[in-house]
């Protein structure tokens, strides 16, 4: 297929990739399995992914046709070089693009799955340029089974308190609740999606909002439960923590995973708001034994944080929160550390009444997001204090019981949602 019937393929949306590289995909064909990574100044971390690649493939898939296809942001270090240099199975075939559109992991990762719509690929394996603790055996463990049959692979890490504490805390209570679905990992770090579904996504008009940047994962993981496609998840052992600072005032990372969250629900409003049908997700379970983790000393900066976050976003808090429990939240702040806490019924009523604000239509979301972010710090110093010497089987009681919390207040946001204007006063809950 020329270049130019590609460009037909996408002509909805502005393709993230040149002429010269679609006419490079053209060229070479279909393929098996499309390996992507998205990139941008990883010199330091991606040879260590690109060595697990090259064992993985030449361990399970020596006789596939493989595409290793890096998407790069226009690094000014040597990451486009260790690509181009590592020496891989003679079945991969490497290619490097310079990705066109907004800067962003998630434009990287809609201009792979271009990559897999033009080369055909069965199976479409999205991996970061920076995986602490990645293992060769991880691509086949995602990539086998789409190939036989499933629409979507979602890695599953045992990590700290404090790498799990957003998605024990936000993203898995809320998936839990407004989609009925038990997928315990809903924000995947490492993810295969069928070829398929990858081309449906490119289409998708959702690739100038945070989707384009850090919420993509998040995307294509609530893309999947809404049209219930076939999903499993996969336990691949231990991650090590994310980089960065603890407590980081507007860290994009998790910013752009709100606002993808947040808004869902405007998006899908008719969906949550019913009784959905429960998906029960499939787990393949790891065979190997729970670290003995410890975690970072973050619970002071993410204390400090919080009391950073009460000065600089009094006017949203006041918007959004009810004098009661602002004033509570204050206190919580004059706490020592060890003595901190951050209770999981006002932990509750902060996380939706902030989900509600975010959908008002009045005000900047952007900023109710910013301002909710040192909440999650504080709740996650609380999280972390909590769970830190338990047993795997005991903290995930603990987390059950936040997603319990949520589930038990729907209801009640449901009731405001479909009854009460959004621009009267929110102090509802």
């Amino acid at each position: 297929m020329e270049a130019k019937q590609h460009s037909q393929m996408f002509a909805d949306n502005t393709s993230n990739l040149d002429d010269d590289t679609r006419s490079r995909l053209s060229e070479l064909g279909p393929v098996d399995i499309v390996i992507g990574i998205p990139s941008h100044r990883n010199g330091r971390t991606i040879s260590e992914v690109l060595r697990a690649i090259g064992r993985g493939v030449s361990e399970s898939f020596p006789a596939r046709q493989v595409l290793l296809f890096n998407a790069d942001g226009g690094s000014s270090d040597n990451t486009t070089h260790l690509v181009m240099d590592t020496l891989m199975p003679e079945n991969v075939v490497k290619m490097i693009a310079t990705y066109i559109g907004t800067m962003g992991r998630g434009t990287a990762v809609r201009a792979i799955f271009e990559a897999s719509a033009i080369t055909k690929a069965k199976a479409c394996l999205v991996l970061d340029a920076r995986i602490p603790g990645i293992k060769p055996e991880w691509v086949n463990k995602l990539v086998k089974p789409v190939l036989e049959g499933y629409e979507l692979a979602i890695g599953a890490n045992e990590r700290s308190p404090y790498a799990a504490a957003f998605n024990d805390n936000v993203v898995y209570p809320f998936v839990n609740a407004f989609l009925n679905a038990d997928l315990r990992n809903p924000l995947p770090s490492e993810m295969c999606l069928s070829g398929a579904y990858a081309a449906e996504l490119i289409s998708q008009d959702v690739w100038e909002t945070d989707v384009a940047k850090f919420g993509v994962n998040m995307w294509v993981v609530l893309e999947a439960l809404i049209m219930q496609r076939r999903i499993i998840q996969i336990e691949l052992g231990y991650r090590g923590d994310p980089s960065g600072e603890p407590g980081a005032m507007a860290d994009p990372r998790l910013l752009h995973v709100i606002s993808t969250l947040f808004r869902f629900l405007t998006t899908y409003h008719r969906l949550w708001a019913a009784a959905a049908p429960q998906q029960h997700i499939p787990v393949v379970s790891s065979e190997l034994k729970p670290k003995n983790m410890g975690c970072p000393e973050c619970v002071p900066s993410l204390i400090a944080a919080l009391k950073e976050g009460s000065r600089v976003y009094h006017r949203e808090w006041k918007q959004t929160l009810t004098a009661k429990d602002i004033a509570t939240i204050k206190g919580l702040c004059e706490l020592q550390p060890k003595e901190f806490e951050f209770p999981l019924g006002l932990w509750t009523r902060v996380l939706l009444r902030f989900a509600f604000v975010y959908n008002c239509g009045e005000g900047d979301p952007d900023k109710i997001a910013e301002a909710f972010l040192p909440l999650y710090y504080g709740r996650a110093a609380a999280f972390i204090q909590d769970t830190l010497a338990l047993a795997p089987a005991e903290r995930e009681h603990e987390v059950e019981r936040i997603a319990m919390s949520m589930a038990e207040a729907k209801p009640a946001f449901v009731a405001l949602w479909q009854e009460r204007p959004f621009w009267l006063d929110p102090a509802w809950f």
